[in-house]
């Protein structure tokens, strides 16, 4: 028998699986704790963090233009990070430091981690 739909019953947190491949070649994963956000909720999440990103224009003739470039994507990562999970299954706490130097040693955990929240965010999970 098919479990029924309860609406109203929302969790304040969920974990999900996000998948990456390194460097090197080596497949890996990071189960997150995320935060809960209905599609109506994730909306002004996801704006103000673009807004963000479009107040922070950096001048292309600047001459530490591609530093400062790397730096402000590794930050807007964290913030990211930082407002959508409260937890990660890994050996380390999960906190500002820790997120920035995942996002600056392993960005494509980074990117990966952003786009599981977003799939289950704005489509909901797959079934294992």
């Amino acid at each position: 028998m098919a479990n029924k739909i309860k609406l109203g019953q929302r969790p304040e947190t969920f974990k999900k699986v996000a998948q990456f491949t390194t460097l090197y070649g080596d497949d890996l994963e990071i189960e997150m704790v995320f935060v809960y956000r209905t599609r109506k909720e994730f909306g002004p999440f996801f704006d103000t963090m673009f807004e963000r990103s479009e107040n922070d224009k950096i001048n292309p003739t600047d001459p530490d233009f591609m530093a400062k470039m790397m730096e402000n994507g590794v930050e807007k990562n964290v913030d990211y990070l930082m407002g959508v999970a409260t937890g990660w299954n890994l050996d380390i706490e999960f906190n500002r430091a820790n997120v920035e130097q995942l996002c600056d040693e392993m960005p494509g955990a980074a990117a990966a981690i952003m786009q599981a929240y977003y799939t289950a965010i704005t489509e909901g999970r797959v079934k294992n």
